[in-house]
């Protein structure tokens, strides 16, 4: 596991860029996903500890995404932060499913 290195699955360029300049400044390399696909691939093949997950993704769902990291059995298991700008529209309840 590469500690410096972390995944933006996101389909928002100034999210990612946005997240990019600050991790970058704490010397963290950031690896960058658009869809919700790529973004599996990509972390089924690297083991990041650190992952940030869009829950609005193209195809593939952020929320879906998740469930199929957790069901990969991956070890060790990244640490997955979900992203929004739904604000109110968001159901946490969704999350638990």
């Amino acid at each position: 596991m590469d500690r410096d290195r972390i995944l933006v699955i996101d389909d928002c360029r100034i999210n990612v860029l946005l997240l990019k300049h600050i991790l970058s400044r704490l010397d963290i390399r950031v690896d960058c996903a658009g869809t919700g696909e790529d973004g599996l691939n990509m972390a089924l093949k690297t083991c990041y500890p650190l992952i940030f997950v869009d829950i609005m993704l193209p195809g593939l769902d952020g929320l879906e995404v998740c469930r199929r990291l957790r069901a990969s059995g991956q070890e060790p298991r990244p640490r997955l932060i979900l992203l929004t700008a739904m604000g109110e529209q968001f159901s946490p309840s969704k999350v638990g499913e």
